[in-house]
């Protein structure tokens, strides 16, 4: 049997991963059909990694990780992401840069683009293996200066959408449940 406690801690955690769930859901269509065709550098930023590396700041670990899932499900659903393999890098990029998060010095904006420059890095990692996995022609310099590079400045360019829009959304979700 489950307390009522239990089950009042799993609806809030329910809760919170669905609001940031529609939100995601909301920014993956941005980033794949608005800020797609802005290609900045000649890449799309990454909006989603960096919501996660706000979600990491703001939220608990479980939190992040079940959005971190969310977000690369949506991101390679409507056609971001080139294999499957986005989901599980993100997962990771949750589960793993939370506890970088929490280690940091502060929770400001300063420590947010310190997060997302190593998500970020971290992708470029993941982009580069990624490509040399499924790609016939693969030419580490060619896909650092063309993929990687211009997808790492844009992604930073842009991670300010992120931040503004979920530090909001946590914001009021942390005013409700301390008000109810």
């Amino acid at each position: 049997m489950v307390s009522s406690a239990r089950m009042a801690k799993i609806k809030a955690i329910s809760y919170r991963c669905a609001i940031y769930a529609i939100a995601l859901y909301i920014l993956a269509i941005a980033q794949v059909s608005f800020f797609g065709k802005i290609n900045l550098f000649g890449a799309t930023p990454d909006l989603l990694l960096a919501a996660i590396a706000v979600l990491c700041m703001k939220e608990e670990h479980n939190i992040c990780t079940i959005c971190g899932i969310i977000s690369g499900f949506f991101y390679f659903a409507l056609g971001g992401g080139q294999s499957p393999l986005y989901i599980i890098f993100s997962f990771f990029c949750a589960y793993l840069f939370y506890f970088v998060a929490e280690h940091s010095p502060s929770r400001k904006f300063v420590s947010y683009l310190t997060l997302c420059a190593l998500m970020f890095a971290a992708k470029a990692v993941f982009t580069i293996i990624e490509t040399s996995l499924f790609s016939s022609s693969f030419v580490v310099i060619r896909i650092f200066g063309t993929v990687v590079l211009p997808e790492y400045v844009s992604s930073m360019a842009f991670c300010s959408v992120s931040y503004l829009l979920f530090s909001i959304i946590a914001g009021l979700i942390h005013k409700k449940s301390t008000k109810g």
